[in-house]
């Protein structure tokens, strides 16, 4: 095939590519009116990874992905039946460190509830599995803060920070 023909299929290709939808702030959003949590976080440029709480789960950019982000960081989500509902992001603060363990710098993270501290409020210390990639971005972390729960994740020596 020419280079001109080549070209003309890559043009032709994007042409029926859809506009990418606005980009969702990574965090967890919330149901108004009932116990719903979306964690989205990072996956390619324009499109987010998701999970449910019930552990559905899947990326912005899949084709009948029940959630679109919009322009001002909320997320519209697909109620079924041509019901729709905005989720608005859950409060939390998320505090980034370093520590040294065994003389290898560490990089952690402890994601908190919004409002204030309170010595009763359960911590999760999150271990890293074999995987390859930051753990920092913890789907399984944004949950359960959602849920009350003080949680600190931190990068095994290797990956992510450290």
């Amino acid at each position: 095939m020419n280079a001109s023909r080549t070209l003309a299929a890559i043009v032709a290709a994007v042409a029926v590519v859809p506009l990418a939808q606005a980009a969702c702030k990574q965090g967890v959003y919330g149901s108004p009116t009932d116990f719903v949590v979306v964690v989205l976080l990072p996956n390619a440029p324009q499109a987010q990874r998701y999970q449910f709480l019930d552990g559905r789960r899947g990326s912005t950019a899949d084709s009948g992905a029940p959630l679109t982000c919009t322009e001002d960081g909320a997320v519209t989500i697909d109620r079924g039946e041509g019901k729709t509902e905005r989720w608005t992001e859950m409060s939390m603060t998320a505090t980034d460190t370093t520590f040294s363990s065994v003389q290898t710098q560490l990089a952690g993270r402890l994601i908190e509830p919004a409002g204030p501290s309170n010595r009763e409020r359960p911590l999760v210390v999150m271990v890293h599995g074999s995987e390859r990639t930051s753990a920092l971005n913890s789907p399984y972390a944004y949950a359960l803060v959602a849920q009350g729960i003080s949680v600190f994740v931190y990068d095994k020596r290797g990956t992510g920070g450290s």
